[in-house]
């Protein structure tokens, strides 16, 4: 028992130091490729298992120096930079180097060679401040800017600059929320849906209503706005119209098919017979015995019910700024039924067994002509959701 554990502490014992060595050696790495975050984050959970680490510890303060060097270097060049996309960057830097330092504070007291190591942390909450504000400053005035300039394209610009003015101050101002929503407004195309029920026999409201409810947030496009009713005080870019045009029923048909079946199989057990018509025996003086196969047959009989309703109808699209009319596209919704049943007559052990199931099924009475449309409805609509997900509806 004792030499078990001690070979049991002796294989842990060497995966924690190959485990130690593989980390040095990517902290090692992530220095040398100037990654000194990741490094800083390596060492750093290694640290917290073992402070008394002179090596890590010299090796962490270092790379604490050079991190905070270049981000500092850093922010000096952005600063002599006219762009406008360095107050981001800025900003950025500052919060990186703040942040370095609540790790820094987590580990401390740090101790190299018995003494306490010193690590220059700085108070960055005014330049976080007023990074932070400069930078808002201008994502607020862009986004105004681009509001007054008028445009769809515009607005979107706008409403991205809007989206990062909330990430990075949300408090900036009380209306946020309002130019965020003017923005999206500007920036979409408006899309009214019609329907010309041709089918209207078949169909209700509610499956009109269901035919033409369409969510911009299920498109690709997110500049797009679908309303089914028209509102008098929207200016539309865009309708697609859709015409249901006809509705074709297929009669509900029983297909059969007969499937011969026959297998060899085993069927207890037979005496083995000498050339002298005397039952053999074993080496030990016993009836010699094996087993009796047969050949077997059955015959299944299988019955395919099937019926198909086909919606028929067209979509188009017009652009309602140049009245521009697009080629319509023709448009089938399918719905198919089919049960298979089957019989059989003969022996049941020779039928393959992929047609157990056929076997325990029953005859169904075909359904109603009204849910082949309404499942023929939900295909069409699946086929307009992808037609409008092809369309740009860009102004």
């Amino acid at each position: 028992m004792t030499m078990r554990l001690g070979l049991y502490l002796i294989i842990v014992s060497a995966f924690t130091l190959l485990g130690a060595c593989s980390t040095s050696q990517k902290i090692k790495q992530n220095i040398s490729e100037g990654n000194y975050d990741t490094a800083l984050d390596l060492t750093y959970n290694q640290l917290k298992e073992n402070k008394n680490n002179d090596e890590l510890v010299q090796s962490y303060k270092e790379t604490f120096d050079k991190a905070n060097a270049r981000d500092l270097a850093r922010i000096q060049s952005l600063q002599k930079e006219q762009s406008p996309e360095r107050l981001k960057k800025i900003y950025a830097l500052y919060e990186k180097l703040d942040a370095r330092q609540y790790q820094v504070r987590a580990l401390q007291p740090l101790y190299y060679k018995g003494k306490e190591v010193a690590f220059d942390l700085v108070d960055y909450a005014d330049k976080i401040k007023t990074s932070k504000k400069t930078y808002a400053d201008y994502l607020y005035q862009q986004a105004q800017q681009k509001l007054a300039a008028g445009g769809k394209q515009n607005a979107r610009k706008a409403y991205q600059l809007l989206g990062d003015l909330q990430f990075a101050s949300p408090d900036y101002t009380s209306d946020l929320q309002t130019l965020i929503s003017t923005a999206k407004a500007r920036g979409s195309s408006l899309v009214l849906l019609k329907a010309n029920n041709g089918i209207a026999s078949h169909t209700s409201v509610e499956d009109i209503e269901e035919l033409t409810r369409v969510s911009g947030a299920a498109m690709n496009n997110p500049w797009v706005i679908f309303d089914r009713e028209k509102d008098p005080v929207k200016s539309y870019d865009y309708q697609v119209t859709i015409n249901l045009n006809e509705v074709q029923m297929t009669p509900g048909e029983v297909n059969t098919e007969v499937v011969p079946q026959q297998k060899r199989i085993a069927d207890g057990w037979e005496y083995v017979y000498d050339s002298n018509g005397n039952v053999m025996k074993d080496e030990n003086g016993n009836d010699v015995k094996q087993q009796k196969i047969i050949t077997v047959q059955a015959e299944v009989r299988l019955f395919q019910q099937v019926k198909q309703g086909i919606v028929k109808g067209d979509i188009s699209v017009r652009n309602l700024k140049n009245n521009m009319l697009s080629t319509p596209v023709t448009v089938q919704g399918e719905a198919k039924y089919e049960n298979v049943y089957g019989q059989y007559r003969g022996d049941q052990r020779a039928i393959d067994q992929k047609y157990y199931k056929a076997l325990q099924n029953k005859e169904q009475p075909f359904p109603a002509d009204s849910l082949f449309v309404q499942y023929g409805l939900k295909d069409f609509k699946s086929k307009l959701l992808q037609f409008i997900d092809q369309q740009e509806f860009d102004n």
